[in-house]
């Protein structure tokens, strides 16, 4: 019986202890329920693609990507800092985009308020900067034919283009004996030749066009062809004219320690062959004696390039131009633990390497790779708009690895987008990613096909879906970029 009443009593206390733990339980889980749903809603990311550099007119895009702890829907609202507002919902981690224009120039800060279930509120704001509306600048190109006139000798016409980068314009010359042509137009200093068969003056024509055909602008000349050899003139005569002094530049926005190439364009109306010697400053202090130099800069900055050419008469002119030295690609490699993704920090932005053949053909070492955390990736912005080395076409990259080539600097501007955004990628790299061909005008339901730099309307869905289209890979385009692609014929 002793034995018996003893295991009795503790029976009674543990009964008494579990009964006194449920009760204190179930006190506490009003307090530890309402905590939970009282934590203030957060955004991972709220951000407006860039934070400077828009213009007036154009989509600013704004991304929202956060919600509430507890899966709930929240109500958010967007002041967009110019007395405009915008209301909307929100779940826990999905991701909003909402584009708008502003009218005006100015600075705004616009901010984001969450309201939870229990009204409890957090904001975050941003600050902008919103420019007059951009305007490509399409300069009059010079145009000029100082170069050998002699039968059986090529006439050498150079012009120039000031832009940013290439652009849709054409151009066309009319050499006046029946000879024609069309030209891609290329930014910067370019050269076209053409070879006479008889003596005659000839009224030379180059006209500048936009892709649509509409002329921009034109320029002519007469140059006189004849035939060196029937002159009659001295020796004492062959040397009257000064030479003309020209250059390119061949790379296109260099690197520091990256090469540069020169290549001499310059010209005597006595006959290129009496050009003998050249002399060149880089603006840092560097010099060259050769004709088509290669020169590396060991800083970045704005520096003036002056070339003098000598003739064999000792006559001499000169020229320079200007040019701007980038930060050097800097190969800070980073792998996120548990992952086998390597990512390179460039600029202050991470770029995946997407495989390892094109890893090592970087001449990266994984010895050089480093292990961080997916919150210090996170830290970083992705870098979306490359080029090849040397080059000048820009190539926007999007989330999913498709690449759309920007169609002029134009819609470059238009998404807030700065030179110094575009990081450097090689050929083999560009191969890789998938083309980014079908586009719809964000806050529209039309789908198109991009086909020889032109949109093409998809007519239906069941036209989209019989035609094999991946509804996946439809990207969202602003309506500068969208203007930008001439329509064509509807696929039905």
């Amino acid at each position: 019986m002793k034995n018996i009443f003893k295991k009795s009593r503790l029976s009674r206390r543990g009964t008494f202890s579990a009964l006194f733990s449920l009760f204190v339980f179930i006190l506490a889980v009003p307090f530890w329920a309402g905590a939970l749903i009282d934590q203030d809603p957060y955004v991972n990311n709220f951000s407006a693609d860039a934070k400077k550099g828009f213009y007036v007119g154009e989509d600013v895009e704004f991304i929202i990507r956060g919600g509430d702890k507890q899966d709930n829907l929240i109500e958010a609202e967007i002041d967009y800092g110019d007395g405009e507002i915008y209301k909307f919902s929100l779940y826990k981690g999905s991701t909003y985009g909402r584009t708008y224009r502003y009218d005006s120039p100015g600075r705004y800060y616009p901010k984001l308020t969450l309201t939870d279930k229990s009204n409890r509120e957090k904001e975050f704001k941003l600050d902008i900067q919103v420019e007059d509306e951009w305007q490509p600048e399409t300069k009059t190109f010079q145009f000029s034919a100082e170069s050998s006139r002699e039968l059986g000798e090529k006439v050498y016409l150079d012009y120039e283009i000031e832009c940013e980068s290439e652009t849709d314009y054409k151009a066309q010359v009319n050499w006046g004996d029946g000879g024609t042509e069309s030209i891609d137009i290329v930014c910067g200093p370019t050269m076209i030749s053409h070879e006479y068969s008889r003596e005659d003056s000839y009224d030379i024509k180059l006209e500048l066009k936009e892709d649509g055909g509409a002329s921009l602008d034109d320029k002519s000349l007469r140059v006189t062809i004849r035939d060196e050899e029937d002159d009659g003139d001295d020796d004492d005569d062959y040397d009257d004219n000064d030479p003309v002094a020209r250059f390119f530049i061949r790379t296109a926005w260099p690197r520091v320690n990256e090469e540069v190439v020169f290549t001499d364009a310059s010209t005597d109306p006595d006959g290129n062959s009496n050009l003998s010697r050249w002399y060149w400053t880089f603006g840092d202090g560097g010099t060259s004696n050769e004709r088509n130099p290669r020169y590396t800069y060991k800083y970045a900055g704005k520096f003036k390039v002056a070339m003098t050419v000598i003739d064999k008469s000792n006559r001499r002119n000169s020229t320079e131009k200007l040019i701007e030295v980038f930060e050097e690609r800097q190969d800070d490699l980073m792998r996120v633990s548990g992952s086998s993704r390597v990512h390179q920090i460039v600029d202050g932005k991470y770029h995946w390497i997407p495989t390892t053949s094109i890893f090592y053909d970087y001449g990266f070492s994984n010895s050089d790779i480093r292990t961080i955390s997916q919150w210090e990736l996170n830290s970083y912005s992705r870098a979306k708009l490359m080029r090849v080395t040397g080059t000048s076409d820009i190539y926007y990259v999007t989330q999913s690895n498709m690449k759309r080539k920007v169609p002029n600097m134009e819609t470059f501007y238009s998404y807030g987008n700065k030179l110094e955004d575009v990081i450097d990628i090689s050929w083999k790299e560009l191969g890789w990613y998938e083309e980014n061909r079908l586009i719809k005008y964000n806050g529209d339901w039309k789908i198109y096909l991009l086909e020889n730099s032109k949109k093409r309307r998809i007519e239906t869905a069941d036209v989209f879906n019989r035609h094999g289209y991946d509804w996946s890979k439809i990207a969202p385009v602003n309506w500068t970029e969208f203007a930008s692609y001439p329509e064509s014929s509807i696929i039905r």
